[in-house]
């Protein structure tokens, strides 16, 4: 039987909530998008109650990936990445390599979007378990 160490992403492994980051970089990837998610960022930015904020952050990225295919949404992941590479804890990675070499499973569990956080974490040996959106016709369709 395997070890498993267990991490969440967003304030544990990075310093902050990376969801915004992920916004920016797909606002600026489609600019056009922003007037109809335009509601959205203002219930995001007003809302008291975690749970809605986050159901509201899921519909905001779910229009912003709408009619995208994997390889399209690339170049604004990659910029993802690299911004938030500055922000992830050092220890963290330093608790990743000894879990590694233990041979124990790194999983992430999280309520971000699972190919965000793949991504971010693609250089190291961790899995993933994140908030899906669903794909047809291997475009996503903006829903989960």
């Amino acid at each position: 039987m395997k070890n498993v160490s267990l991490f969440d992403f967003d304030g544990t492994i990075t310093r902050k909530d990376t969801i915004k980051i992920l916004i920016q970089e797909l606002v600026r990837y489609r600019p056009f998008k922003i007037f109809h998610a335009f509601s959205l960022l203002i219930k995001i930015f007003l809302e008291r109650d975690d749970h809605i904020t986050q159901k509201n952050k899921n519909k905001l990225i779910g229009e912003l990936l709408k009619g995208l295919s994997y390889e399209e949404l690339e170049k604004p992941l990659n910029k993802f990445k690299q911004r938030v590479s500055r922000i992830i804890r050092p220890l963290i990675i330093e608790a990743f390599n000894e879990s590694n070499r233990q041979n124990s499973v790194v999983l992430i569990v999280t309520a971000s979007p699972d190919f965000s956080v793949k991504k971010a974490l693609e250089d190291f040996d961790v899995s993933v378990i994140g908030t899906q959106f669903e794909k047809s016709d291997k475009k996503f369709t903006g829903k989960l």
